[in-house]
């Protein structure tokens, strides 16, 4: 096996969609497999060249001490199988997954390549994950970044390693463009994806015959129904939850929102330009800004403040001349993220080591 993607789960998320895109594309040229930590099932798609290993070691810890017990028995399995398959590069996704691989693959013969899907700078990872990662990153044979704020932060910080910026790749089939009037939004319920946000910013729209849909799922979507319902706005909103026919909805959708507080290289907002929505995003701490021309190809506002996002989707929903320039420009931005031009960087990356 030339190459062995690491990742703690393919059960949904931007990061493994990202990966399974890669490992299908990669699988054209080279052996490749895929590690995860628990035993799902890949959400998407796969090819049968694609093999696949659950190490099935995903659970709660109930205290800090089992959860080192824990990480250290994932390292010992993560070690065992990487060394079985002997490949040539180790490609691993996510931080926490990132170190733990670092420590593993320590005394063995492999190249490795480590991504951050996210903002390195984030409050949410925790101080032991930090320090860990600082102690281990420098051990990687190139850090994968996906934004110029991110790959800065990283190149800084791990100055001896080989620090590059790959975009997320984007395959989806050609638009058809019949479009609803519909709002879109696709994430998850989480802290991070600002889901719990939305009831603040539908609240006082004007939303007349438009529909809102959101597609997703997380610990904070009972929550955020319930909000919605004493909102009085239960019968304008869809909770559709996971949802793997996702490329209908950014079809029929006019308009795309993106209320995240945290973001590496937002997918869902890439996905929806392709498909020509009307995008609009809080400009967050990573990502969206280096999507978004502030009024070119959508709109930026200013993070967590839900009555100024309500008030640019409340334009978007009365200026169709203003939808439309917005969707055109934002087609045209997706041009350079093709498949075949991000894979073969990352082969590129690959041969270089």
């Amino acid at each position: 096996m030339e190459i062995c993607f690491v990742i703690s789960s393919l059960s949904g998320g931007g990061a493994a969609r990202v990966m399974t895109l890669l490992a299908n594309w990669l699988s054209q040229y080279y052996g490749v497999g895929i590690i995860t930590m628990d035993k799902a099932e890949s959400f998407y798609k796969l090819k049968k060249e694609v093999s696949i290993y659950h190490l099935d070691l995903v659970s709660d810890s109930s205290n800090s001490f089992s959860a080192l017990f824990k990480n250290l028995n994932r390292v010992n399995a993560l070690k065992t199988k990487i060394k079985t398959l002997a490949p040539r590069v180790v490609i691993s996704f996510i931080t926490e997954m990132n170190v733990l691989t670092l420590l593993a693959t320590k005394s063995l013969d492999t190249k490795v390549i480590v991504s951050e899907r996210s903002d390195p700078n984030r409050k949410s990872l925790s101080s032991l994950w930090r320090l860990l990662r600082d102690l281990n990153y420098s051990n990687a044979d190139a850090i994968v970044c996906q934004t110029e704020k991110a790959e800065r932060f990283i190149s800084k910080k791990y100055k001896a390693t080989k620090s590059v910026i790959l975009s997320n790749p984007l395959q989806m089939p050609i638009p058809k463009g019949e479009k609803k009037e519909t709002l879109l939004f696709v994430g998850r319920f989480d802290i991070d994806k600002g889901f719990d946000m939305i009831p603040s910013i539908l609240k006082d729209l004007k939303l007349r015959d438009w529909r809102v849909e959101i597609a997703g799922s997380g610990n904070s979507m009972s929550q955020v129904q319930l909000e919605i319902d004493r909102n009085g706005l239960s019968s304008k909103v869809s909770f559709l939850g996971q949802y793997k026919q996702v490329v209908e909805l950014y079809d029929n959708a006019s308009i795309f929102i993106l209320p995240s507080r945290l973001e590496g290289y937002p997918n869902a907002l890439i996905e929806a330009m392709h498909f020509g929505c009307a995008c609009v995003s809080f400009d967050c701490n990573n990502g969206p800004a280096e999507i978004i021309i502030e009024g070119v190809n959508g709109l930026l506002v200013e993070p967590e403040n839900t009555e100024d996002m309500s008030k640019a989707i409340q334009q978007l929903i009365d200026d169709a001349d203003l939808r439309k320039r917005l969707a055109i420009e934002g087609q045209n931005s997706t041009k350079n993220l093709s498949l075949n031009r991000v894979g073969s960087q990352w082969q590129k990356l690959m041969t270089e080591l």
